[in-house]
């Protein structure tokens, strides 16, 4: 796959879109939570993070649960890559 232009938020050298391939979810949908994630601070990050990860312990419907794994795993890295001062 190659870069998408237009995309106003630097991916860091690990390409996270590419790390991340969930059934329902595309390159787009990776990308918004990119754009919409990586301008925020990284206190709201980490709340974030805890409110998914408190949400995922729960009973959750498969699409749910689908869905709160994936945002999950990509705040996790955004928060990974803000926490090593990477820009993003």
């Amino acid at each position: 796959m190659g870069v998408t232009t237009g995309s106003p938020c630097k991916l860091p050298p690990k390409d996270m879109t590419n790390q991340l391939s969930y059934h329902g979810y595309s390159r787009s949908n990776e990308i918004a939570l990119l754009d919409t994630w990586a301008k925020s601070s990284q206190p709201d990050l980490e709340a974030e993070v805890a409110k998914l990860a408190k949400q995922s312990e729960g009973t959750l419907k498969a699409d749910a649960r689908e869905k709160v794994t994936f945002t999950l795993k990509m705040l996790k890295q955004i928060l990974r890559a803000k926490k090593k001062g990477e820009e993003l």
